[in-house]
């Protein structure tokens, strides 16, 4: 299974990052849409006592195995500007997400930091995670 650090992010309580990286396969390739089967996502609350550990985490109801369109989700060329932060990487994103929340809450607690886990899998070779460490603050 392939998969990187987490990429670390910020947002204001109750609203939603725009998600974004550069994912390669385990073939180290960058990902395409036809390349991909299905993407699904399941966010978590990590623990109070415990956020540098990414195994104690809760499941945020409304956000667990939710299905992403590859359409919306992964781009065939690296796209830049916007969201992505040209300043530190002008190669660019082909992967990129937000978070819905206008139907069932997440990022509700200043403070705390969440964890939204993607998994890609692709037509050929290993499941790619695509992990996020999200820091809720005010």
């Amino acid at each position: 299974m392939a998969n990187a650090a987490p990429i670390y992010g910020t947002v204001p309580r109750n609203s939603s990052p725009v998600l974004t990286a550069r994912v390669r396969d385990s073939a180290n390739n960058l990902i395409v849409q036809a390349g991909v089967t299905s993407i699904a996502y399941t966010a978590y609350l990590l623990d109070t006592d415990h956020p540098e550990d990414l195994d104690a985490r809760t499941a945020i109801t409304g956000h667990t195995a939710v299905a992403v369109a590859k359409a919306s989700a992964v781009f065939d060329t690296l796209q830049t500007g916007g969201v992505w932060d040209d300043d530190q990487d002008s190669t660019g994103y082909n992967f990129k997400y937000q978070v819905p929340i206008n139907v069932t809450d997440c990022f509700t607690t200043a403070g705390r930091s969440y964890l939204v886990v993607f998994t890609i899998t692709p037509t050929s070779g290993q499941v790619v995670l695509v992990r996020f460490l999200v820091q809720v603050n005010e």
